[in-house]
C-alpha cells in the first residue's frame, strides 16, 4: 500500500459520508464504479474503502472474479466464511444473522420455462402492528 493516497482524500471522505448516511437511513446509494488504467490505484482505493467501512463496524467481503469460478460461487464462499467467523464470536451477531435468515427464507421466486416468474413473500403477522397474515404474491410476465 502506498504511504498516502495522493489526491484521493475528497473521494474517501465522500465514501465515508455515504457509509454514514447508509447506516442512518438503512438504505445505500447506487453502486459506485471505479475505472481506470492498470496501475492507477483502483485496488488500493478499494482496500482503503474496505478499511473505512470496517472502522465503522460494517462487514466487508473481498471477492476477486476469476475465469475458473462463477462470481456467485466466489461471493457465496466469502460471505459464508465471513458470517461464520462473526457468528462464532458474538451472540448478538448470531441472533441478528438468524433473524435475517428467517426473513430471507420467507422470500420465494419461481421461474417457468416460458420466462414467466412469480415472486412471493410468506409473512408472519407482527404483533401490535397489524401486519397482514398469510402469503403475498406478485406475478409478472417477463
Amino acid at each position: 500500500m502506498p504511504p498516502e493516497l495522493a489526491g484521493r482524500s475528497a473521494l474517501i471522505d465522500e465514501f465515508v459520508g455515504v457509509l454514514w448516511e447508509s447506516r442512518q437511513t438503512g438504505e445505500g446509494q447506487r453502486p459506485w464504479v471505479l475505472s481506470g488504467l492498470r496501475g492507477v490505484g483502483k485496488t488500493v482505493l478499494l482496500n482503503q474503502f474496505g478499511r473505512e467501512a470496517q472502522e465503522l463496524g460494517l462487514l466487508v467481503v473481498k471477492v476477486e472474479a476469476s475465469p475458473g469460478q462463477s462470481l456467485a460461487a466466489a461471493l457465496s464462499k466469502q460471505l459464508n466464511l465471513t458470517l461464520r467467523r462473526i457468528i462464532s464470536t458474538s451472540e448478538k451477531a448470531r441472533q441478528l444473522w438468524l433473524r435475517a435468515a428467517r426473513v430471507l427464507k420467507s422470500f420465494q421466486i419461481r421461474v417457468d420455462p416460458s420466462g414467466s416468474y412469480t415472486f412471493g413473500v410468506d409473512l408472519e403477522a407482527e404483533t401490535g402492528v397489524g401486519a397482514p397474515t398469510g402469503g403475498t404474491a406478485v406475478r409478472e410476465n417477463g
